[in-house]
């Protein structure tokens, strides 16, 4: 710990240190995906069913 007080998200009762934990270790994976051709495609239909 860094001596810093976690502080816990009020919804779902993750720390913000446990979050930033999973963050950093699903961040890679989810970059690589959405920069191949499967991941492009994916999320560009994503966009298209949000209106954008």
């Amino acid at each position: 710990m860094t001596g810093k007080k976690e502080r816990m998200d009020q919804g779902g009762g993750i720390s913000e240190a446990a979050m930033r934990s999973l963050a950093r270790t699903l961040l890679p994976s989810l970059r690589e995906y959405l920069a191949s051709d499967e991941g492009r495609r994916d999320y560009a239909e994503w966009r298209k069913m949000q209106g954008g």
